[in-house]
């Protein structure tokens, strides 16, 4: 029997209930038994919480609650009351009663469809008392009493015994972990065959929701140290942290709290996640005065900011884009100005999402921000680009003290590694990875990870040596991309590929496709999200949305005809762009003007360009459709004809870079801040020229176009 004590400092510090756990063990030897400390959290009046909690799959629920009063503080047990320490005390033994009638009365909600009657039994003990010691007269059966000779009491000889089936045992897992909650409650019932492609949708939502170690250990722990969180998109980073988020609160009403994330979408969907867990565990809202949801910067169209409210805090102006337009890094040189004052350190704890998307500055704020021991816990999604596959570490991001020791120490057991992705289909997922890398493209591997340890570390195993030149075989195990809605409804396919003639005829067929999974598959618009890969957007987009309006089927364009916040709006298809759909995610996704991959001038254009159409990709929770237009479109074709053999088979077959390749893909890591530079200047030689004197552009060879060297080259012989 494993033991989860996801408040350490509480658990270490209780030396009744580490000796009460090690008499557990003896008694729970068989394997279907899990024992948690001071879970789960129901709000009572009086606050209680049981000391261990047992899910047993031959016994049901047993609950405990251990008190630590010897005989001579605790005198007296009787219905109504205790004495202790002279003084009558209402019986405690009712508080308990109400907290275990809440959490026998959520397992049995009608809407949990569990169908076998759980045994739950409730035991009260007091290992530190002799029973003739005290005046004990208790008439109220409904608890079980131990005292100091707790250790010769044989538990199984008054448990009820019945054995729950495996679908009861997984539903009760999910609804003691909580998991349930975030759910999507679809207001139909659903029997297999699923009828179309709606049901199949509806059918994944209602799936069991648990779990698994790594997310329970990174999503309840509680600590007064740092935590990082790490996995690919789809690992449950931004639930985790808004669990976690509820379960500080909730912990520590009046501590000052802030979430922070970067997506302008995310705000209402960090809201709704946080609301929905804390009521769950509390039967209230959460006081948003003290638990800050906030987006990194802050402004007109992302609301309250954690940059701006600490600059108000401490009497600054705060900057905006249009102040540092001519900054390489417009929100880094924000916070770096704001660094060189002296700053209040107001916030208890600081939670960030998204932290991948975070300049270093940002995180050296936060350091400074917030109030000793430094409880700090950052989401980082280990390949949201695939411009760095390589996680800094907790001294990079936040620095070190004058002594030389880390301002924000990480501990091994506080740094969250999560494998299994639950968003993406293991085949969606492993075209993300191809295409975004160029595994298998004729111009070449664009990124890659040159470890085991990090394939490892993101799900994948790596079958063979990672030695350059050679042929090498990379796996996805099936356990961890548990999302197989194609075994359930495999009428439609998970992927579909195609190249068109134009572009025309693109948009034409993606708005009929939407038009016909609407009307014939009787999917809901807001289930759909099309990404458009083109430079210039919003005449694609329109296109599309002129045309389902005449179909009398409503869309969104964020951020380019409707507010940035109009994302994923009811009963509306979300049309969109890539930066926009980062963060986000919806059953279906088509990705139109896939051809863009073989247009770039430069291999860090070549390198953003295969990001985009990983992150965008990554946004479908099930079905994927993917085109092209043109010429171009047939170099899709090609690349996904080599790709789409290996992927059904879960693995990847590729030769692995050649030295000069890694080398010249590690350059362009080492020199990414001055492709940036170049880019914002590309069309002004003269910029470039005072840059290059300066000695600021590294190896101008690797990322300009011929063009504009020539330009460089011309402006350059004029001096």
């Amino acid at each position: 029997m494993e033991l989860k004590a996801y408040d350490k400092q509480a658990y270490e510090a209780d030396t009744t209930a580490q000796n009460f756990y090690s008499y557990l063990e003896g008694q729970f030897k068989h394997g279907d038994s899990i024992c948690l400390y001071k879970e789960p959290d129901y709000a009572t009046n009086a606050n209680v919480l049981p000391t261990f909690t047992i899910l047993d799959k031959e016994y049901g629920i047993i609950v405990y609650k251990i008190y630590d009063h010897t005989a001579e503080s605790l005198t007296v047990i009787n219905d109504r009351f205790w004495e202790i320490n002279g003084a009558k005390h209402r019986n405690d033994l009712m508080h308990f009663e109400d907290y275990c009638h809440k959490f026998k009365n959520d397992i049995n909600l009608p809407t949990n469809e569990i169908f076998t009657d759980i045994p739950f039994h409730k035991f009260a003990c007091f290992p530190l008392i002799n029973k003739d010691e005290i005046s004990f007269q208790l008439n109220r059966k409904a608890v079980t009493t131990l005292f100091d000779e707790y250790r010769q009491f044989n538990i199984a000889e008054h448990l009820e015994k019945k054995e729950i089936d495996d679908e009861d045992w997984q539903k009760l897992i999910s609804i003691v972990q909580k998991a349930n909650v975030l759910s999507k409650d679809v207001g139909i019932a659903l029997e297999k065959p699923l009828k179309n492609l709606r049901e199949a949708i509806a059918y994944n939502n209602q799936k069991i929701h648990q779990f698994d170690d790594a997310q329970l250990d990174a999503s309840l722990t509680i600590t007064d140290e740092a935590e990082r969180i790490r996995g690919l998109a789809g690992t449950g980073k931004t639930v985790i942290l808004a669990i976690k988020a509820a379960r500080l609160h909730r912990k520590n009403p009046t501590a000052k709290i802030a979430y922070i994330f970067s997506t302008h979408s995310l705000y209402n969907q960090v809201r709704r996640l946080i609301s929905k867990y804390y009521q769950k565990i509390t039967g209230n809202q959460p006081d948003w005065d003290y638990l800050k949801v906030l987006h990194g910067w802050g402004g007109k169209t992302t609301g309250e900011g954690f940059y701006y409210n600490i600059c108000k805090s401490n009497g600054f102006t705060p900057l905006t884009l249009n102040n540092l337009r001519y900054e390489e890094n417009p929100f880094g040189a924000a916070c770096k100005k704001l660094l060189s004052h002296n700053l209040n350190e107001e916030y208890d704890y600081v939670l960030i999402d998204e932290a991948q998307d975070m300049p270093l500055e940002f995180f050296m704020l936060v350091e400074k921000v917030t109030k000793n021991p430094k409880r700090i816990i950052w989401a980082y999604d280990e390949l949201q680009t695939t411009s760095n596959t390589r996680i800094p570490d907790s001294v990079e991001l936040f620095g070190l003290k004058e002594d030389g020791t880390p301002k924000v120490p990480l501990n091994q057991e506080h740094d969250y590694i999560l494998k299994k992705s639950y968003r993406n289909h293991q085949d969606v997922l492993m075209l993300a990875f191809a295409l975004g890398f160029g595994l298998y493209s004729d111009s070449g591997i664009t990124q890659i990870i040159k470890d085991k340890d990090t394939w490892n570390a993101i799900g994948f195993l790596a079958k063979t040596p990672l030695i350059p030149n050679k042929k090498v075989m990379i796996e996805r195990p099936k356990e961890n991309s548990p999302n197989t809605i194609n075994e359930d409804f495999p009428s439609v396919e998970i992927l579909k590929v195609n190249n068109y003639k134009n572009k025309a005829d693109e948009l034409q067929s993606v708005s009929e496709e939407i038009v016909r999974l609407i009307k014939e598959q009787q999917v809901n618009p807001h289930d759909i999200m099309v990404i458009d890969m083109d430079t210039r957007p919003k005449d694609n987009l329109v296109a599309i949305q002129n045309y389902l309006y005449q179909e009398r089927i409503n869309s969104v364009v964020p951020g380019l005809v409707d507010g940035s916040k109009e994302f994923l709006i009811e009963d509306n298809v979300t049309l969109t762009t890539v930066r926009r759909a980062k963060g986000n995610e919806v059953p279906i996704v088509f990705v139109i003007g896939a051809e863009r991959i073989y247009s770039y001038k430069n291999e860090y254009e070549k390198r953003i360009i295969r990001n985009m159409i990983f992150i965008s990709i990554t946004r479908s929770k099930g079905w994927l459709f993917l085109s092209a237009a043109g010429e171009k479109g047939d170099n899709l074709i090609s690349e996904f004809t080599k790709i789409e053999t290996d992927i059904k088979r879960g693995v990847y077959n590729f030769i692995f870079p050649t030295e000069e390749m890694l080398k010249g893909i590690e350059e362009l890591n080492l020199l990414s801040a001055d492709i940036k530079m170049v880019e914002k200047f590309q069309n002004n030689a003269d910029a470039l020229v005072e840059l290059a004197k300066a000695g600021q552009l590294g190896k101008l060879d690797m990322f300009l176009d011929e063009e504009t060297k020539k330009k460089l080259i011309e402006a350059l012989s004029k001096k």
